[in-house]
């Protein structure tokens, strides 16, 4: 009867203790994993957020959440690479909503490869990043050496970059640092690829760029070999040492990488300026009519009367009914009728007529008009002379006379025209220089008298003579 009561007892506690060791245990899902390792190395593409924290706490060493998290399933392997340990972390499938971190130690590298599509943050400071991206965009703190390679539409963005930093860009993938201090730093860039560096020191530069890339650095340099052969803006600090350019390279304060690009020229504005008016020549300004250079006598004691001038002509007595001179009407109302003439007149003397104001024009030359007309066809007029034609005696017996031009020859409006011819004895015009003058020799030619018959003025010689004085 004992034996039966003790047997069940001692099983249920056994099962009693059994249960309480299985609540005590931990879950493996819930505990991270933490992996000594000297490298970290990534493929997590397709991934939505995946974050790299940078733990001082940790002497060495990577800890993971295995935990899945909104979809994302990671493997985990570790290895030896040249002696150095490393662990490898993969996704299996993609994941875009997925977020994952993972804690490493201040001493790991990390190396990042075939991560398109994904968002890696990097927070702290990473003591090396070796990456390989592709259409995704990653985010740093601080990097002290980086080895970078863009391709596609990568975008990178760090806030310190230290020590050295070696990147080549291709298509249209882009990095931007606020603040570097290298010791060395090399870039190479091609198509539209753009770097940017707000500020900073560079020992060392060697640059790069082809292509529409783009490059603009903020800073100091101390020695740099730049090599601008694309159309793109290069664009470096003031160099304190040694430069080696080639292409189109900017130098100096302006060359601050505030803007990627470079700024957009603005539109220049023209302004069109207003055209001369040409200015309206006025008479006095119209040029005056070369006149031929006459030989003319020298000056004589009184001006000429109406730039009338006198070329030298041979002696030749004159007979018949006396004519007026060329250009020159015969002015018979100077004198009435029935006055003696002078039996002579000084040849060259240049006596002005009575009655005629003596002015100094410019004279025009114009040429002899053939009409003779009889002495006894001037009417009784003392108008003056013309004084925009000058007078030239032909060389011959006898002269012609010369009309003036209706449009130039000024008429006197209060000198009335009668239209009939004087009776009387005719005189030549007095003050005009007969045939051999002074210019020929100085000796007074022998005296002309001239005598006229009364008669019928030429009905023709009239009317042109009324219709010049009319005008």
């Amino acid at each position: 009867m004992h034996r039966l009561v003790h047997r069940p007892s001692r099983r249920v506690a056994l099962a009693a203790l059994l249960l309480c060791g299985m609540a005590g245990a931990p879950s493996l899902h819930a505990a991270p994993q933490v992996v000594d390792a000297e490298d970290l190395d990534l493929s997590v593409p397709c991934l939505g957020r995946f974050e790299i924290m940078v733990d001082p706490a940790m002497s060495d060493g990577v800890s993971i959440d295995s935990a899945p998290s909104n979809g994302a399933h990671l493997t985990m392997r570790t290895g030896k690479t040249q002696g150095s340990s490393k662990v490898l972390i993969t996704s299996k499938a993609c994941a875009p909503n997925a977020h994952v971190s993972i804690l490493v130690a201040p001493n790991v590298g990390v190396m990042i490869h075939d991560s398109h599509d994904t968002h890696i943050v990097i927070h702290g400071t990473l003591a090396s990043l070796e990456a390989s991206l592709e259409a995704g965009q990653l985010d740093a703190d601080t990097i002290q050496s980086l080895d970078l390679s863009l391709r596609g539409t990568e975008q990178v963005h760090i806030a310190h970059l230290n020590r050295a930093a070696q990147v080549v860009e291709t298509g249209a993938s882009g990095l931007v640092v606020d603040q570097a201090d290298l010791d060395a730093f090399s870039a190479q860039l091609s198509e539209t690829s753009h770097l940017s560096v707000t500020d900073g020191r560079f020992d060392v530069l060697t640059l790069m760029v082809e292509n529409a890339a783009s490059a603009r650095l903020g800073g100091s340099v101390n020695t740099a070999t730049v090599s601008a052969t694309g159309t793109g803006l290069v664009a470096i600090p003031n160099v304190s040492g040694a430069l080696t350019r080639t292409g189109n390279v900017q130098i100096g304060p302006g060359a601050s990488a505030q803007a990627v690009t470079p700024p957009a020229t603005p539109p220049t504005t023209t302004v069109n300026s207003p055209q001369p008016v040409p200015a309206v020549p006025t008479p006095n300004d119209l040029p005056q009519a070369a006149a031929p250079a006459a030989v003319a006598p020298p000056p004589p004691a009184t001006p000429p009367a109406g730039g009338v001038t006198v070329p030298p002509a041979p002696s030749v007595p004159s007979t018949g009914s006396a004519t007026p001179g060329n250009g020159v009407r015969d002015n018979a109302g100077d004198n009435p009728v029935g006055t003696p003439v002078p039996g002579t007149i000084p040849t060259g003397s240049g006596i002005p007529r009575q009655g005629l104001p003596v002015q100094n024009l410019p004279t025009q030359t114009s040429p002899a008009q053939a009409a003779p007309l009889p002495s006894a066809s001037a009417p009784p007029s003392s108008s003056a002379l013309p004084t925009d034609r000058s007078t030239a005696l032909p060389n011959g017996p006898t002269g012609t006379a010369a009309m003036p031009s209706p449009s130039s020859a000024p008429a006197r409006a209060d000198m009335p025209s009668t239209g009939k011819a004087p009776t009387g004895t005719a005189k030549a015009a007095t003050g005009l220089s007969s045939p051999g003058s002074s210019l020929s020799g100085g000796q007074p030619a022998p005296p002309t008298t001239a005598t006229s018959t009364p008669g019928q003025p030429d009905p023709g010689s009239t009317a042109r003579t009324q219709g010049d004085q009319n005008r």
